[in-house]
């Protein structure tokens, strides 16, 4: 069971630390609709958005969406905790990017259960380009991702 340690804190800091600043979010920014809290002038804001669907909001329009998208979250845990089992897993580094990935999957996962939505409210922009929103678990997602792709494998 120590094997998995990193993992087991990883996920759980991520999914603590999701769920809490979506509340947090709901409580301070959703009075604010639709107006935002600017953190650093034309660079950082935060606002408040309930996304059904998927990142940056697509599929909201699927009339089955909630079930489908809690679905596939599901199976991708699933997943994670599977390739958890596999040799390469005992590397910390891999431990940290599964676990990052599962906080995140699991905090939206969550939202989408109970609430049939994900808060969505971090909001980058600078000139004309602006990131759609996205929340804590977006975040650790593709962090974990990075981390798995830049050091998952093995050196031979």
């Amino acid at each position: 069971m120590k094997k998995y340690s990193a993992f087991a804190i990883v996920s759980l800091v991520s999914l603590v630390a999701d769920q809490w600043t979506k509340h947090l979010a709901t409580q301070s920014l959703k009075p604010l609709l639709p107006g935002a809290k600017v953190v650093w002038q034309d660079w950082f804001e935060l606002r408040f958005a309930e996304n059904t669907g998927i990142a940056f909001s697509l599929f909201q329009d699927l009339a089955w969406g909630r079930v489908l998208l809690s679905l596939v979250g599901g199976i991708a845990v699933l997943f994670l905790f599977f390739f958890l089992r596999r040799p390469e897993s005992s590397r910390k580094i891999v431990q940290v990017g599964l676990g990052l990935l599962a906080g995140g999957a699991l905090g939206n996962l969550i939202d989408r259960i109970a609430h049939g939505r994900v808060v969505d409210f971090i909001f980058v922009r600078h000139g004309s380009f602006a990131w759609p929103l996205f929340n804590v678990a977006d975040s650790t997602v593709v962090i974990g991702v990075f981390l798995l792709l830049l050091f998952g494998k093995e050196k031979k």
